[in-house]
């Protein structure tokens, strides 16, 4: 009989003892910067461990791995060429302009060569979840954080085969502004994947 009244004053002081501390550090077993860092781990270690990453069906065997790069490239030049030395008078200021407008929006469209590969992601931290292993906020930041390095790749990139072939100012000033903005809409496009 007393190990009854024990075993329900203990349930009690468990139920009370939820009710007061119902944070997130409860749920989980490790501190968040801990998941974090662990999860950021496996997040690195699976985007390198990816040559197909954002390949699509019909890419050959030569640019496997290399896809995501490799569209930026071609797209790039393509814009890069197409607006080949544009002028600075007043009759190719709409050539400019479109010529930056493509700039902005075209990496938009690569990216959605990357959403398979994030739906793939979110499928797997819905089966994990179950487990308390790492928490939604800790998944949401590896997976963005180590697609950081790769979207600051495809922004170089993109910017010396664009910038260079269209002629623009060499200044590094308005050179640099227009970097600024090409590798914020690859990390935005990336992040608003997310």
């Amino acid at each position: 009989m007393a190990l009854k009244k024990e075993i329900v004053q203990l349930k009690e002081e468990r139920k009370n003892a939820k009710l007061e501390s119902n944070s997130a550090q409860d749920r989980y077993a490790t501190p968040l910067m801990y998941q974090v860092r662990v999860v950021l781990h496996r997040m690195n270690l699976t985007f390198w461990r990816s040559p197909n990453y954002g390949i699509s069906v019909y890419t050959s065997q030569l640019t496997k791995g290399f896809t995501r790069l490799f569209v930026h490239v071609i797209i790039a030049l393509f814009t890069g060429l197409t607006f080949f030395q544009v002028g600075n008078k007043a009759s190719d200021l709409q050539n400019r302009i479109f010529c930056i407008f493509q700039a902005t929006v075209l990496p938009a469209l690569i990216m959605s060569q990357v959403e398979p590969r994030y739906d793939l992601s979110r499928m797997i931290f819905i089966r994990e979840s179950s487990s308390k292993m790492y928490s939604q906020f800790a998944f949401v930041v590896s997976i963005v954080v180590a697609e950081i390095p790769y979207g600051i790749m495809s922004a170089v990139v993109y910017f010396i085969c664009f910038y260079f072939p269209a002629g623009f100012n060499y200044n590094a000033e308005r050179a640099g502004y227009q970097f600024l903005i090409i590798l914020i809409d690859e990390v935005f496009y990336f992040a608003g994947l997310h």
